[in-house]
């Protein structure tokens, strides 16, 4: 065939030349438009001899496959018949094309604008980052070492509060008498083991990321943080004697978050030195295996000499002095009692307690010593609110809005350990301010029935006709620590 009859044929099956909107010719390509493509049988168009192939696509075009050196020619033909211009592009092509480079473009500038705000973000960050480290260098070695240490706690304070609350509401509801509706039922002993859990074993959470804060493993960390977690069935605790101590292991007692600190930090810095000098080919193992071993013996060398025996002077000495001095005991009480907590050393009130919360004891099971305790917490709560009315600092001011509710029904770590103790002065002015309202129950003569509920809602427990008492000495551990 030649290239008229092949035109023709073309032109045929194409359903006529007002069919044929127009013709193009691309590589070995004939690109045809129709106005209406649904009765055209596209296979029909292999019948011309000459065809290489065809198909179909949208938008109503046709594309037949011809030899390099005819296509131009078939091409012209078809024009001549179809009274159209070869690759001339109709209004609506023109309007499409215009709409796709509209869209190209768009498409360029947003990508432009969202490449350079991702690069002023990211010069916003270097700049933030350029400035805490600028505000760091400014800072002296103790405050350094004091934000990383609210750093440790910072990520615990969600959960610190949530099970906080859980612990504290638990707590009130044992010694309610409505509570025998429901303290029996499973779902309320899940929500209590909840709490129980949490703080627990919130030495391993400390002493995990104690060991990241200072770039240390955190497993590691945890493994060691166990220490202080109470378990009669721990092995270490199992012995009657720990050689070459003379006296009982008292790790239960030691849950002193200072002291699991300090571990967190052994475990990074001895993980750290090993790193420096162990072979690249026994780190894997080696490191690890010796970390352990190192840090857990040099915990146990630098908390067992003298745990046992400071206990013990306190013991007697805070004994003799509230039983000598009751106000003046009560003062001292007040304001010692969350640092001895601080480094484990509680141990020998906690035996105070035992004896007086002991029906059969010499109190008959009223104790005169535990009011005077809760006053301490009250203490960090009057302090707390003072920096929230005093700081500009926004960070500070959400994390005490947080932390005061759960503080206010007896769970006081959160607030501590996040806002009091790492600005220290506040911490021991709180501490001091706490003598107030354990002068004031040392003076009312305060006692409690049951030991279950510390801060505010102590006065649940106090013994019949000294609630309003209770309060007033609350009352005066806040103002203290608020003055």
């Amino acid at each position: 065939m030649d290239n008229i009859e092949i035109a023709k044929r073309i032109v045929e099956l194409s359903g006529g030349k007002r069919n044929i909107v127009s013709n193009s010719v691309y590589k070995t390509e004939l690109i045809i438009k129709v106005k209406k493509i649904n009765k055209i049988e596209i296979s029909n168009f292999m019948e011309i001899g000459e065809a290489l192939g065809v198909t179909a696509e949208e938008g109503n075009i046709i594309k037949i496959l011809f030899r390099a050196d005819r296509i131009n020619l078939i091409a012209e033909e078809l024009s001549k018949i179809t009274r159209t211009r070869l690759n001339e592009i109709t209004e609506e092509e023109r309007e499409r094309e215009k709409e796709k480079k509209e869209s190209q473009d768009i498409q360029k500038i947003s990508s432009e604008i969202s490449q350079k705000i991702e690069k002023i973000e990211k010069e916003k960050v270097k700049e933030e980052r350029k400035k805490e480290l600028e505000e760091l260098k400014k800072l002296s070695p103790f405050s350094r070492f004091l934000r990383k240490i609210l750093n440790v706690f910072i990520p615990l304070l969600p959960v610190l509060i949530a099970t906080g609350f859980i612990h504290g509401i638990t707590n009130i509801a044992d010694i309610l008498p409505e509570g025998r509706f429901f303290t029996e039922t499973w779902w309320y002993q899940v929500l209590k083991t909840i709490g129980w859990m949490a703080y627990t074993y919130l030495p391993v959470f400390v002493c995990m990321n104690t060991a990241k804060e200072f770039k240390g493993n955190r497993i590691l960390g945890g493994i060691t943080g166990l220490l202080f977690v109470s378990n009669s069935s721990m092995p270490l605790n199992r012995l009657p004697v720990i050689l070459p101590f003379s006296h009982k292991p008292y790790f239960p007692e030691i849950g002193g978050l200072v002291i699991v600190l300090i571990a967190g930090i052994i475990v990074a810095f001895v993980e750290r030195g090993l790193k420096r000098i162990m072979p690249g080919i026994l780190k894997e193992v080696v490191v690890p295996l010796l970390t352990l071993i190192i840090s857990v013996f040099t915990v146990i060398f630098l908390t067992q000499p003298f745990g046992g025996l400071l206990i013990k002077q306190i013991y007697e000495s805070l004994n003799i002095l509230f039983e000598q001095m009751e106000v003046l005991g009560g003062l001292v009480l007040s304001i010692v009692f969350i640092p001895l907590s601080l480094l484990g050393l509680q141990g020998g009130l906690l035996s105070i307690n035992s004896i007086l919360n002991d029906p059969e004891g010499p109190t008959k099971g009223l104790n005169y010593i535990l009011p005077v305790l809760m006053m301490a917490s009250g203490g960090q709560i009057g302090g707390a609110i003072a920096i929230f009315i005093k700081t500009k600092n926004k960070k500070i001011k959400k994390i005490i809005r947080s932390a005061l509710p759960v503080s206010v029904i007896g769970v006081s770590e959160p607030l501590i350990y996040t806002v009091t103790l790492p600005l220290i002065r506040p911490f021991i002015t709180a501490c001091i301010g706490a003598g107030a309202g354990g002068t004031l129950a040392a003076f009312f003569n305060l006692s409690t029935v049951k030991s279950s509920i510390l801060g505010f809602f102590g006065f649940l427990t106090v013994a019949k006709g000294t609630h309003f008492f209770f309060i007033a000495a609350m009352m005066g551990a806040y103002l203290g620590g608020f003055i």
